[in-house]
């Protein structure tokens, strides 16, 4: 179970995908649940053989609608009952987890929760988020930051929880490293834009860059609600013409960019604990400049893989981006210190054997 998935893009559906399409090629039976969206989409659907079925669950709780709250909860159980699943692995990143655990009906299906963000005072869906982890059997975190900060709230989880870190297909990493490119300079973002991403003061770090090296480009690839204004910030600051906005892209596109980029920014501000772009980033040996928070320092060394800005303002940004587009001999340097501990930490097959290992150690009798 999971918020979002295709068509839309985002880490943890991107995540998401590498490990269904694993699992399938390793012969485990999988099915699929996801929420419909505003943008109503087929149902009941496949993706790559598997059953797939949107429910709406975040649409009716976003809506108040009681009578698609009673429509997503029987469709759930009923999905369910039919499929009597060994195991219910859920991504939580929101709400409609609580569909689960009104339809885990008597002893119930072993549980594993997988969480991807920490809900801090200010997070609506706190109270949500740890009695998920409290009912779960067993909780993985995609960083130690996180589960640290989990077990801090919920120590009654230490004893069934751990670390299973993202992964990258080898397939989706170029075989050998790309050539660092300086012709043009290039400082590449990806992402959903949204005001923590805090792209507003990538912007900002970018034009301080390009007043002294005026060949240096931006390239913002995603898409979201705070896309206009940034346009407008872009514009405003005198650097349009420097700038591209891509919107979404696939993965052969992001793969493209990550081959022209020197730099890889990520100037989030709170919440990025395992992103998966800093693990695409790393794979084809490009440098990140990006804020000392949440999961990011388990991904990139500070001087030995990137650079990590403990005070994020536009000035020590633009001082960070800087450094790596001016010391070239660095910058490959971290480049390829950044392929090498991405192929030995963050892969897709050290990833699915710790979900396996835990679907089996929950299954148990039931997987006989």
């Amino acid at each position: 179970m999971l918020e979002r998935f295709v068509p839309f893009v985002g880490g943890i559906e991107t995540m998401s995908a590498h490990l269904l399409s694993a699992l399938a090629q390793n012969g485990h039976e999988v099915q699929i649940v996801t929420s419909q969206s505003d943008v109503p989409l087929r149902e009941t659907d496949t993706w790559q053989g598997m059953p797939l079925f949107r429910l709406p669950m975040l649409t009716s709780l976003a809506h108040r609608d009681l009578r698609g709250i009673l429509q997503a909860r029987a469709g759930l159980r009923g999905i369910k009952q039919a499929f009597d699943p060994d195991v219910v692995h859920i991504q939580f990143s929101g709400p409609s987890s609580m569909f689960h655990w009104d339809t885990n009906e008597g002893a119930g299906v072993p549980t594993l929760v997988t969480v991807h963000s920490v809900a801090t005072e200010s997070t609506p869906n706190r109270s949500l988020y740890l009695d998920t982890v409290r009912k779960a059997d067993w909780v993985a975190s995609v960083s130690r930051h996180m589960l640290d900060w989990t077990l801090a709230h919920a120590p009654e989880i230490f004893e069934h929880s751990s670390v299973v870190y993202n992964g990258i297909p080898a397939e989706e990493l170029p075989a050998q490293m790309p050539a660092l490119p300086f012709e043009p300079p290039t400082i590449l973002w990806i992402g959903r834009m949204v005001e923590w991403k805090r792209v507003d003061r990538l912007i900002d770090a970018a034009a301080q860059v390009m007043a002294t090296n005026g060949v240096v480009r931006l390239c913002l690839a995603g898409d979201g609600p705070e896309r206009q204004r940034l346009e407008a910030l872009a514009r405003d600051r005198g650097i349009a013409e420097r700038t591209r906005f891509t919107g979404w892209v696939d993965a052969a596109e992001r793969g493209a960019l990550m081959r022209k980029a020197t730099l890889v920014a990520i100037p989030s501000e709170a919440m990025e604990n395992l992103p998966m772009v800093a693990l695409e980033a790393a794979g084809y040996g490009r440098p990140i400049v990006g804020s000392r928070v949440s999961g990011l320092p388990e991904i990139v060394e500070h001087e030995r893989s990137g650079l990590l800005v403990s005070n994020l303002t536009p000035q020590t940004l633009a001082d960070a981006i800087s450094r790596v587009l001016t010391d070239r001999e660095k910058a490959r340097e971290m480049g390829r210190q950044a392929s090498k501990l991405v192929r030995s930490r963050f892969t897709s097959t050290q990833m699915v054997d710790a979900y396996e290992h835990l679907y089996g150690r929950l299954a148990g009798p039931r997987a006989g």
